[in-house]
Order: structure tokens, then sequence, then C-alpha cells
């Protein structure tokens, strides 16, 4: 998705996005769910979900969470940098600030 973003955009552009770090929730499910995930080839973060309200019910979609540095690391090599970061809440979810480079 980043390298069809850096397609439309131009050098400079900044991409605001709210992370989460997976690493901040304690609750046993999830360290479960992480584990398999790493267990599987996959990172830990790395959600299957799908959202329900009023009786709809979406699509199984991936979701990524990352911790910041996670992030910093996926973006080596694309022609985003990882221009600013937030400090994570007290949940984990913090802002960061992609630009784009090239």
């Amino acid at each position: 998705m980043l390298e069809c973003l850096a397609a439309l955009a131009r050098p400079g552009a900044h991409v605001y996005a709210v992370g989460h770090d997976p690493y901040t929730g304690h609750h046993a499910l999830h360290r479960a769910y992480h584990d398999r995930n790493r267990a599987e080839g996959r990172l830990p973060g790395q959600v299957t979900m799908r959202l329900r309200y009023q009786g709809r019910v979406s699509p199984w979609f991936d979701r990524l969470l990352l911790s910041q540095d996670e992030l910093a690391d996926l973006l080596e090599g694309s022609p985003w940098k990882l221009a600013a970061c937030g400090t994570p809440d007290g949940r984990g979810f913090y802002l960061a600030t992609l630009q784009l480079v090239a």
C-alpha cells in the first residue's frame, strides 16, 4: 500500500497513521495469539479480524499491529521514513508520521 501511495505523492509528502503496539496487552489470550503467529512464521501483531456493527458483519481482513521499532524496520528499503512517532499512551496507541523521501 505504501508503494502505491508513493507513486501518487510528491517527495516530502506525509502520511499520518495511528499505530498500536501489540506488546502492551497483558491478556493471556493476546499472548497466545502472538505465540501462534510466531510459530506460523507471521509477525506477532498480524491480526485477522472482522467488524460487527448493528447486525452487519464485514469480510475478514488482516491488520498489522506494530511496535514503533517494528514500524521503523518495516519502512527500511521503502521510499518512506519514520519522521516522527509520538509516545504510546497507556494502551499502546501512538501517532506515526511517515515522510516520502524518494
